[in-house]
């Protein structure tokens, strides 16, 4: 069929958008789920793209978002070197406040809000 997947992980990091998603785990556990979710679908041809994180609330602040997104690209570049790292934005500050700096490409959501 010649499908092309963009395999996203992450809804949330430190900050969560429901009082119990993710960010209550991530502290302790993105490295390892990280990992694995790499190790499970990096022999997929169809695999073009991953994302490691849709809408996410940590993206639009300029002092921790840089930071937390060079740590996971770097880490799925560990697992897999070969394929490019995006993320989901729907902010207009995570276009220049450092975030997408560590993404091989930028992405932005429908419609961008402050």
């Amino acid at each position: 069929m010649g499908l092309l997947v963009l395999d996203e992980v992450f809804d949330c990091w430190n900050r969560g958008k429901t009082s119990g998603d993710y960010h209550l785990l991530f502290v302790d556990w993105h490295e390892q789920d990280l990992r694995a979710w790499v190790r499970r679908d990096r022999n997929h041809p169809s695999v073009v793209l991953w994302s490691i994180g849709n809408e996410i609330p940590d993206q639009s602040d300029p002092t921790s978002s840089p930071r937390l997104a060079a740590e996971l690209a770097r880490i799925v570049h560990e697992e897999d070197p070969t394929r490019p790292i995006t993320s989901a934005s729907d902010k207009i500050q995570a276009g220049y406040n450092g975030f997408g700096q560590a993404l091989g490409v930028q992405g932005f959501n429908y419609h961008l809000t402050e």
